[in-house]
């Protein structure tokens, strides 16, 4: 505070609060400075715009290329930067494996999501029990298909509407497969 400042005692504030009367002086609006004046947080006109964040979501890992670019394994989401513009994506497992493929439009700075499928759905009929209980919590009775994607589940074979003792069951990557208990239970094409 310089010496020549008027020091305003705040009448609630108690005695040791003194202000700076002149710091709370606002200058008015004619006061000379330029109405186009920048933000000083505002970029430079000749800046070049902020890539887009886009992030892949898929079912499963894959390798993700973006316009014949590799950009790594994404291992079921990964976010990376893109240029402005449309780009053509390309997720795969590898060759002859399952491959997902999409065009991604995106603004400079966009914040974006893009979700994609590699498994396609087995049609699994069930033919063990009463029926199933699918990790838990789907039910699905003796004689019915269900739609699940390849992978691992929990299954309980219910019988006179109890549970037996949960056994995990790998449906394959394949069109349809049966749920069966004899040999072991497992999904059998």
């Amino acid at each position: 505070m310089d010496a020549g400042a008027a020091i305003v005692r705040l009448r609630d504030a108690g005695p040791r609060l003194a202000v700076d009367a002149a710091a709370m002086i606002v200058p008015p609006i004619d006061a000379g400075v330029p109405v186009d004046a920048a933000a000083p947080d505002a970029p430079p006109v000749d800046a070049a715009p902020a890539p887009a964040r886009v992030t892949f979501v898929f079912d499963t890992w894959c390798e993700l290329v973006v316009d014949d670019v590799p950009r790594g394994r994404a291992d079921r989401e990964l976010t990376i930067s893109l240029d402005a513009g449309r780009h053509r994506a390309r997720c795969s497992q590898g060759p002859g494996l399952e491959t997902w493929t999409g065009t991604v439009d995106v603004k400079p700075g966009q914040a974006r999501r893009v979700d994609g499928n590699l498994l396609s759905p087995v049609d699994v009929l069930v033919e063990v029990g009463d029926g199933i209980r699918i990790n838990g919590k789907d039910t699905v009775a003796r004689g019915e298909r269900t739609e699940l994607k390849p992978g691992r589940y929990r299954i309980e074979v219910l019988s006179g509407g109890k549970p037996r003792s949960p056994v995990y069951v790998n449906v394959p990557r394949v069109e349809r497969c049966t749920l069966r208990d004899k040999p072991p239970l497992d999904c059998y094409r």
